[in-house]
């Protein structure tokens, strides 16, 4: 009988680069891409998956990686922060502000879903859907 999987082999692409490596089976997905990738843009905030500092693109859908295992990643293809094309992909300022302060986003866990409704809708992830 076998024991339980201490290591395993991941493969994943990570902002359009090819990572094939041998992972503990208890690493955060978060940890992989920090410590092991040397991918800082990705945020530990508070571990519990509330910040939302840690949040990336998993198959185009935002993950919080402090919440997955490294090897449940594996095929996946990731997205941080690191590569969003750079400051023009970042939304317009809205007025008002849609997180109340007024001030864009900061971290991570405010970019990159807005750049998923940006790919989503278009330009304006803030625009109002039409009512039926």
């Amino acid at each position: 009988m076998a024991g339980p999987v201490a290591e395993q082999t991941i493969r994943v692409e990570i902002n359009g680069e090819v990572y094939e490596q041998e992972v503990e089976a208890r690493k955060l997905l978060v940890h992989f891409i920090r410590d092991v990738l040397d991918l800082t843009g990705t945020h530990v905030g508070c571990d519990t998956g509330n910040c939302g500092a840690c949040t990336v693109l998993v198959d185009g859908k935002t993950v919080k990686s402090c919440m997955l295992l490294a090897i449940q990643a594996d095929g996946a293809t990731i997205t941080t922060v690191e590569g969003l094309a750079g400051p023009r992909d970042l939304p317009p300022r809205a007025e008002p502000a849609p997180f109340g302060g007024g001030d864009p986003p900061r971290h991570p866990g405010q970019h990159l879903p807005l750049h998923g409704l940006r790919e989503h809708r278009g330009s304006d992830p803030f625009r109002r859907r039409e009512p039926v």
